[in-house]
């Protein structure tokens, strides 16, 4: 059975790649979302917690 850690930090980390996609090929940082990165850590915390 898959952990579920390992989702987590899969997604995580793929969450990253539009933004970074977008802000690279602009290069306008104004539109990262503060939302964002707290969710990303809130989810990085959670699979931190879980091991």
């Amino acid at each position: 059975m898959v952990d579920i850690g390992y989702i987590a930090a899969f997604l995580t980390t793929v969450a990253f790649v539009p933004q970074a996609l977008k802000t690279i090929r602009t290069r306008d940082t104004s539109g990262i979302s503060l939302a964002m990165y707290v969710c990303l850590t809130v989810g990085v915390s959670s699979g931190s917690c879980t091991g």
